[in-house]
């Protein structure tokens, strides 16, 4: 799912990804491709769109591989009908794949979107454990004028031990580092603490706040008066996921001034 009040930021990239990449095997598209290789594609026989291409060879095998009355209806068409349709599957499937990987849900201040993800807060620990202690405590840098709205400098030192002792615990602890490895792109945040949050209860928490905490009341309630200037009388069917999603954007040029 794309959206859903659990599903976290980059698993809708990876879902992204996913669809895309099964799309393009269906039909046989290709892509990204450099602009020099679609400037060389011959067009006669290639559907393009964007950095994506498609050959009309591969579509007409995807149409015999559909069922066999299909393909003698294939048959039975005269050639202008079969270029015609093997051309409109082409550009549907093409246009897709090149549409649907446009969107990215890493976006900078300037709503552009983000070239390196890897700056955008981890939350499950499959990702986060590739962190050394070091790579971990400067991220916290980069948070820490929001984590100092509630948290002492006592607090974020608790945070950064706990962060190491995790680190030992996965090196050392066969059960644990299995549970750890056996998380993927699509496991919720619950299932990804589990087994870790009674143990490293001020890491869960961090990891849990790090893209929702807010400064103070303030700033609660400009984002109640943005939610009614974003859902308005022609707005109702947005979702909360998308009204999150709104929240979050508006922050993001507020948090960045404080980057170390």
């Amino acid at each position: 799912m794309i959206q859903g009040l659990t599903t976290l930021l980059d698993q809708q990239q990876t879902a992204l990804v996913g669809l895309v990449a099964s799309l393009m095997e269906d039909v046989g598209v290709t892509g990204p491709l450099i602009a020099e290789a679609i400037a060389n594609l011959n067009t006669s026989s290639h559907v393009i769109s964007g950095c994506y291409a498609v050959p009309l060879f591969s579509v007409r095998e995807f149409i015999s591989g559909l069922a066999s009355w299909v393909d003698s209806i294939v048959d039975k068409a005269n050639e202008g009908q079969q270029n015609e349709l093997f051309n409109d599957i082409a550009s549907v499937y093409v246009t897709a794949c090149n549409r649907i990987s446009e969107p990215s849900t890493y976006r900078d201040e300037n709503n552009n979107s983000l070239a390196d993800p890897s700056s955008f807060p981890l939350m499950l620990p499959h990702k986060f454990i590739k962190l050394s202690a070091i790579e971990f405590i400067r991220k916290m840098r980069r948070y820490s004028y929001r984590l100092e709205q509630r948290y002492s400098s006592e607090h974020i030192d608790t945070i950064a031990d706990e962060h190491k002792q995790l680190l030992h615990a996965y090196r050392t602890e066969q059960v644990l580092k299995q549970s750890i490895n056996a998380l993927s792109s699509q496991s919720a945040f619950k299932d990804g603490w589990s087994l870790l949050g009674r143990r490293f209860p001020n890491l869960m928490e961090f990891y849990g706040v790090i893209a929702t905490l807010f400064p103070g009341t303030s700033t609660v309630e400009s984002d109640f008066s943005i939610l009614r200037w974003e859902k308005d009388a022609f707005r109702k069917s947005l979702s909360d996921f998308g009204l999150e999603g709104v929240l979050q954007a508006k922050q993001w040029m507020f948090i960045e001034q404080f980057k170390p």
